[in-house]
């Protein structure tokens, strides 16, 4: 599926050239082989900007509803798809074709907005009244928020670097990553394309860390946030992040 949305940007080489690579990376090999909903989340976010594409380029009712019914698998599958639908959705409101779609894509987002709220109040809500998050937080995502007295823009940039170094596997393929994808991001800036968004707004868990109502840097949901794209408790935070890697067998995080 990568291939195929990146087919309809680039040339045929580039499109499964990077599909191939992306299909091999280890750590995207180990999460897909695992028993959880990484591999379903990630199929499903990839098809709904499939869709939404189709639905912009054709101005079809039908290809959006599509896109909504894929997105709503991807919602239900995994909590982190959370940044690639935001990011889907500042995609599609600065998209050129959105003005006579609006109404439909305002109604697939109030049924998006109601599918979190529930998974809210029956998922995060008990495991926050019934755990105690700080200790949680502690266990799993130390480190995923900044300390007292820590450089948040060091913070910030670091908690980037990890994302790239963990998708490709070690420190040198993630810097180059890193690096290229700075450059790609900073193209589709300059020329105004609304596809930067995809890629940027994953990253805006970085201000949900400084507020401590999401994790950061030390966990995989930004970064497979980022790779669709290209993808709060109330007491004190335990994040989106920290309920489904609590849910999900108490593993603690590796690096």
């Amino acid at each position: 599926m990568i291939a195929i949305w990146l087919r309809r940007h680039v040339n045929l080489v580039t499109a499964w050239g990077l599909a191939a690579l992306i299909a091999v990376l280890p750590n995207f090999v180990l999460l897909t082989m695992q028993i959880r909903g990484y591999a379903i989340a990630l199929a499903a976010i990839l098809a709904a900007l499939i869709a939404l594409d189709i639905a912009f380029e054709t101005l079809s009712r039908q290809w959006l509803v599509w896109h909504f019914v894929f997105l709503y698998v991807a919602i239900l599958s995994e909590f982190m798809i959370v940044w690639a639908a935001i990011g889907l959705g500042c995609y599609a409101l600065m998209h050129p074709s959105i003005r006579p779609l609006f109404r439909v894509w305002a109604a697939g987002q109030v049924v998006a907005l109601a599918l979190y709220g529930a998974l809210y109040f029956s998922i995060v809500v008990p495991i926050a009244r019934e755990q105690n998050t700080e200790s949680l937080i502690q266990a799993y995502l130390g480190g995923a928020f900044p300390a007292s007295g820590q450089n948040l823009f060091l913070f910030a940039g670091n908690g980037i670097v990890k994302q790239f170094v963990y998708l490709a596997g070690g420190v040198p393929a993630g810097a180059i990553a890193f690096v290229l994808a700075d450059v790609g991001v900073g193209i589709w800036l300059w020329r105004r394309d609304p596809r930067a968004l995809l890629c940027l707004m994953p990253f805006v868990a970085i201000a949900g860390a400084l507020l401590r109502v999401y994790p950061f840097g030390r966990t995989r949901p930004p970064w497979s946030s980022a790779c669709c794209a290209y993808l709060r408790s109330p007491r004190r935070s335990i994040g989106w992040g920290g309920v489904i890697r609590f849910c999900d067998g108490r593993f603690p995080p590796r690096f």
